[in-house]
């Protein structure tokens, strides 16, 4: 059953009911029913996006398509489709890295999870109990989360024409505590599912038996892989739940989502019965709602905060929208949101930077693993959600092929387009550091030609049902479907300047995640390989120099690194590349352009490695 409480808190234990599937507050059920009625109406996209680094999340262990997002997906696109609505379920989760990672993604607000109706949060401790560090992640991933609906923060904050729509936010595991405080303090919308709840187990399950059953490969006429494909299939351990408890969790998230579908049609119906067509705006519209949220968002007091408390070197990203970009995959609308968009590129740079790029084997659709297929007699859940009798064209004159074109069409339209290159830049010699130095007129910055990206997965990996990712030459694994990788922006001492383009800039915040444990390659002067242990401090001659709109902002050697710099996680380094308070006082908004460059003399062996980029 779902149970739905009015909204008074706490939500529901785990062991207060095992026959509870999953719980939703009243008013955030409400807000679900009018997000579905709106799409169903507009004929628009719902995007469902899962997030966080909980044990099994992006699915390790089995096949991509076997996690739950996945197959919560399976089972709900045919019906959203014959609602007419386009049902777009995206596993952003990043298990590698634990805490850490859901930092380095969440801090990026939508610029890595884009826009979102829901937005699954699963960030249960290792340890059972969370830590100061892990209340501080999941505080911050639900706060950029709703403000992802912000758009750009202008004088006309709420009003402002580039809102987003402010999700709702559902608790898959070890997320209840947090979510239940954010519901209290800003009246956003929360749920969540019962991870203890057996009900949708088989009798017979008791947790080893027949736990998996993926596979890396599966013969196909069309194709034949060089590579020899694996027997064992990597991430199948004590901690990473098998098929059937991703089936179970997805059934539990399709229970949730079928009771509010038919609640919504049920209204539908009796409003149009009663008053005619159309249905009033009360039942689809959540704008003043929306409004109520981000007004108490913004009015928090940062430092207070669990996300203040872990940003204390810089609380106010905790309650401002930020917007980032990232070498790391999956991610939201992959060309967008790379470092590399947002680059001012030199001249002779290829408009693609990933080094050692593969191509990909093959783009056709995977077949189908027949230890997955559901046996004969036993009740298939995706079958039946596609047995629905055809729809007839309808609507704007088409056929429904032409209808969803023009839905897909529309869509392209709202996303941001790669970043114009900015002109008018050039070299800036290196000098003595002196904060908002302005650069002299024969004396500019012009972008360098030597920085790399190295570790990006091949292939568009943007968590989807219908990515395709990894499936180059040199896997041994091609049907894993795995869409986590840990890309790098390289860069040594020999490779000039490193330019980006920052667009609609208010309150003068850069940040970047950087990974200075990486050294050079003696053998290769243009690439950064080798890994220089944590333990060993950076050489004398390091010194990284930044500056903005063509002022230098500051220029840190080795040692002073740490003034700027801060350890949130395992391997996980944030620094405050630029912080203009004032700005952000007066909302300045405008373009900025962002350049940075190591200046030692150690050539070759003073590096960089940048995986994010933040901004608002």
């Amino acid at each position: 059953r779902i149970m739905i409480p009015d909204n008074v808190m706490p939500v529901p234990h785990e062991d207060s009911d095992r026959s509870t599937v999953a719980w939703m507050c009243k008013s955030s059920m409400d807000a679900l029913i009018k997000k579905l009625l709106r799409a169903m109406i507009t004929n628009d996209h719902f995007f469902v996006t899962l997030g966080g680094h909980g044990d099994g999340a992006s699915g390790r262990g089995n096949n991509f398509g076997q996690s739950y997002m996945m197959q919560f997906h399976h089972v709900m696109e045919p019906i959203f489709d014959r609602l007419g609505m386009v049902l777009v379920s995206s596993n952003l989760a990043q298990e590698e890295g634990g805490v850490g990672a859901t930092v380095a993604s969440a801090l990026a607000g939508r610029g890595i999870y884009g826009e979102n109706d829901v937005v699954f949060m699963d960030a249960a401790s290792k340890s059972g109990e969370l830590t100061e560090k892990e209340k501080g992640a999941q505080d911050l991933f639900v706060r950029q989360a709703l403000l992802s609906g912000l758009g750009d923060m202008t004088k006309e904050i709420i009003y402002d024409k580039t809102r987003k729509r402010v999700p709702i936010i559902l608790d898959i595991s070890g997320g209840k505590t947090t979510v239940e405080r954010l519901h209290r303090d800003v009246h956003a919308h929360v749920g969540g599912v019962m991870a203890n709840s057996g009900v949708l187990l088989p009798t017979h399950y008791n947790g080893e038996e027949s736990k998996y059953n993926a596979k890396c490969w599966v013969e196909r006429n069309d194709v034949q892989p060089d590579t020899t494909q694996r027997d064992n299939f990597e991430g199948q351990s004590w901690n990473h739940p098998g098929y059937i408890v991703h089936q179970s969790t997805a059934r539990k998230l399709t229970l949730l989502f079928l009771h509010a579908l038919d609640e919504a049609l049920l209204l539908w119906q009796e409003e149009v019965l009663a008053k005619g067509n159309p249905l009033h705006g009360k039942h689809w519209h959540l704008l003043k709602e929306e409004e109520k949220i981000l007004s108490a968002l913004l009015a928090t007091h940062a430092s207070t905060t669990e996300c203040g408390m872990l940003f204390h070197f810089l609380p106010r990203v905790c309650t401002t929208p930020m917007k980032g970009a990232t070498e790391w995959t999956p991610r939201w609308n992959p060309y967008h949101s790379s470092l590399q968009s947002l680059m001012v590129k030199a001249g002779d740079t290829p408009e693609d930077l990933v080094e050692l790029k593969e191509s990909l084997l093959y783009k056709a659709r995977d077949v189908r693993i027949p230890s997955q297929i559901v046996p004969e007699g036993e009740v298939d859940v995706g079958m039946i959600a596609r047995s629905l009798p055809q729809q007839k064209s309808r609507g704007i004159g088409g056929s429904r092929e032409k209808e969803r074109l023009l839905l897909a069409t529309t869509r392209h339209q709202r996303i941001n387009h790669q970043r114009l290159l900015a002109s008018n830049t050039s070299h800036l010699q290196s000098t003595a550091s002196i904060k908002d130095r302005h650069l002299d007129a024969d004396d500019n910055i012009v972008p360098g030609e030597g920085w790399a990206v190295n570790g990006h997965p091949s292939g568009f990996c943007d968590g989807t049902s219908n990515s395709v990712c990894k499936r180059n030459d040199a896997s041994n694994c091609l049907l894993s479907g795995y869409n986590e990788g840990r890309g790098v922006l390289e860069v040594n001492g020999l490779s000039g300047w490193l330019v980006f383009d920052l667009k609609s800039v208010t309150q003068g915040i850069v940040l970047a995640r950087i990974e200075n444990w990486r050294a050079g390659d003696d053998e290769d002067p243009g690439r950064v390989r080798r890994r220089r242990t944590l333990k060993q401090s950076l050489p004398p001659t390091w010194k990284l120099e930044v500056s903005v709109n063509s002022k230098i902002q500051g220029s840190w050697s080795a040692t002073e690194l740490e003034n700027i710099c801060y350890s949130i996680g395992n391997d996980n380094m944030i620094c405050v590349l630029w912080n203009d308070e004032e700005r952000a006082a007066l909302n300045m908004a405008g373009d900025v352009e962002l350049a940075m460059r190591l200046v030692g003399t150690g050539g070759v062996s003073d590096t960089l490695g940048i995986t994010h980029l933040y901004y608002a």
